[in-house]
């Protein structure tokens, strides 16, 4: 949420108004809202994991074996404010979403308050169930630049349901690059008319080789794309054991950002190259040849 949202809520609520925040880093609330108020006028809260008594203690493991990511625990494991140090995407913005319901991509036009902007470039999805959500991401592209948008983005979701949505909201025929782990699930979408599925491409630097990519283009990502955006804000570089960073993602909370980046990735058709040559053919027998 952004200051003047705030300011616009604040002054039409009679009680009181609540803030509840990962301090990932310096924001509004310490540059602009904090130095207007009396120490009267508020009550500051800091919690961290251990004042969360229903935390099992599998889940405390998991939280405190993060200790050596410097950045990642002071925010997370203590509760301070934190810096961009080690935040893998700082070359993205949010941008206005696009009316109700209007998810299509409008070809040609330029970006404008309310609607979506240039070529669709196709829809990246991560699948999930039980403990992973499902998410797919709309990509459009613009003078240069990306537009995302979160489309779905949620557990549970069995092969027929995610078909059903996607029939009611993105168009089949487009490209549409899907996490290649599932491959069963990719056969039986596509035998139900999703033609424009596709398996992602993985290798060894693939990860690092999508991130790249990705930090090489300014994206634009929608306002309603809410849990893009906490990922956005939270995708880290992990440390070793020093608590230097490495080009290591941590894998956690990144199931919208690889669909984003399964699409972004995929390799696009490109117009062949071919170059004539006209040669003797005595160039053929030279000893120079090779040299050339």
């Amino acid at each position: 949420m952004d200051y003047e949202s705030f300011q616009q809520l604040d002054m039409r609520t009679r009680k009181r108004t609540i803030l509840d925040y990962n301090p990932v880093s310096r924001f509004w609330v310490h540059d602009k809202l904090l130095p207007l108020l009396q120490e009267k006028d508020f009550v500051f809260v800091k919690s961290t994991y251990l004042d969360n008594t229903s935390l099992r203690a599998e889940e405390i493991a998991n939280i405190e074996r993060r200790r050596s990511n410097n950045n990642w625990w002071k925010v997370y494991g203590e509760g301070e404010v934190g810096n961009v140090e080690g935040t893998i995407f700082n070359n993205w913005k949010i941008a206005p979403p696009p009316p109700e319901g209007g998810i299509s991509a409008i070809t040609g036009n330029p970006p404008s308050e309310g609607r979506e902007a240039g070529t669709l470039l196709g829809y990246g999805i991560d699948f999930g169930f039980t403990h992973s959500p499902t998410a797919i991401v709309q990509v459009n592209e613009y003078e240069g630049e990306l537009y995302a948008r979160e489309l779905l983005y949620k557990k549970g979701l069995h092969n027929d349901a995610l078909l059903s949505f996607a029939e009611k909201h993105i168009d089949l025929n487009a490209r549409a690059v899907a996490d290649s782990a599932e491959p069963k699930t990719i056969a039986y979408l596509q035998s139900k008319g999703w033609k424009g599925l596709r398996p992602a491409i993985k290798g060894p630097d693939s990860v690092e080789h999508g991130i790249n990519l990705l930090q090489d283009i300014k994206i634009n990502v929608t306002a309603d794309s809410l849990n893009l955006i906490k990922e956005l804000r939270e995708y880290m570089w992990d440390t070793d054991r020093d608590g230097n960073f490495i080009r290591t993602p941590v894998k956690e909370n990144d199931h919208a950002i690889d669909a984003l980046r399964y699409l972004y990735s995929y390799p696009r058709k490109q117009k062949p190259r071919i170059i004539m040559l006209d040669l003797p053919p005595s160039a053929f027998y030279s000893d120079r040849l090779s040299n050339w």
